[in-house]
């Protein structure tokens, strides 16, 4: 080898030596900027975690505020809402007296509402407040409204069919038509069944139905399920020797009673009824008020 390529071989190392040098600080450069980044990153998101912080417990006061508010806002509604018995007599007179309530604008609203939707909801929304919407939605209710002063709702059985109106005045005919039709009421209870005719309030017993239906086990007799399956059988011939004497009446018949046991029943079925009350309309018609 000659000397020149001697020479030649250790500039070429040489400059190669420079340039890894350059390289090398370049990337030294390049990792403090990295650094530098990573830890305005870190610093970043350290504001933004104690930031979130603050947010999230500022967020978690507000949510329990509006809870509060809302919790104080149904309690002093349920203090307003006053919810008391009826009885059939006061409930005529006052339907009676709502009848005759006039408005010059049509703003008066009354809705009856039984186990069906409305049809027209979002208008019937749009006519009543909020507060009010909610409570028109109950089933087997009719409610009466004027916004600015008035607001009654009447709870009985579902004997009506939904609907609305608005009109310049209260429609509570629905009502006083059924209570003055003559009708026939069935108080349908396991082996003692009694059926009423009853019109305006005038109650009359035209029949009743008595059988044997075991009220519960004696000791040493069949096994539970068979005594089950017996007392069954006794209440559906019972509820045969009921629709025969159904067949003798003709007119609207109603049915209250365990639903069980009343399904069968021939006639319109309405919901049960407390057995230890004596018969009256009160127990037919089952009147509630409610204030809201």
């Amino acid at each position: 080898m000659s000397p020149w390529s001697k020479i030649t071989g250790k500039k070429k190392l040489k400059e190669k030596i420079q340039e890894l040098e350059k390289e090398l600080e370049a990337c030294k450069e390049d990792r403090e900027r990295l650094e530098k980044r990573f830890e305005a990153e870190k610093d970043r998101r350290s504001r933004l975690s104690t930031e979130k912080q603050e947010v999230d417990k500022e967020l978690k006061k507000l949510r329990q505020k509006l809870e509060n508010q809302t919790q104080e806002k149904e309690e002093k509604e349920k203090e307003t809402r006053e919810v008391r018995g009826l009885s059939f007599r006061a409930a005529v007179e006052g339907l009676n007296k709502l009848s005759t309530i006039n408005s010059e604008k049509k703003d008066l609203l009354t809705v009856y509402s039984s186990e069906e939707d409305f049809t027209d909801s979002k208008a019937l929304k749009n006519s009543a407040s909020q507060r009010a919407f909610r409570e028109i939605k109950e089933k087997n209710t009719v409610t009466f409204t004027d916004e600015d002063f008035f607001r009654l709702k009447i709870k009985t059985r579902p004997f009506f069919e939904t609907e609305w109106h608005l009109d310049k005045k209260f429609r509570p005919e629905k009502i006083l038509e059924f209570i003055e039709k003559e009708k026939y009421w069935v108080l349908a209870e396991r082996g003692h069944t009694r059926i009423f005719s009853e019109s305006s309030g005038d109650v009359e017993e035209v029949d009743r139905v008595k059988t044997r239906v075991d009220s519960e086990q004696k000791k040493g007799g069949f096994s539970q399920g068979r005594f089950e399956r017996k007392r069954d059988e006794q209440a559906a011939d019972h509820v045969e020797l009921v629709n025969e004497a159904l067949k003798e009446i003709e007119g609207d018949i109603y049915v209250l009673g365990d639903r069980r046991l009343c399904e069968n029943v021939d006639g319109e079925y309405l919901g049960g009824f407390d057995s230890s009350r004596p018969v009256s309309p009160d127990v037919f018609y089952n009147f509630q008020i409610t204030r809201f």
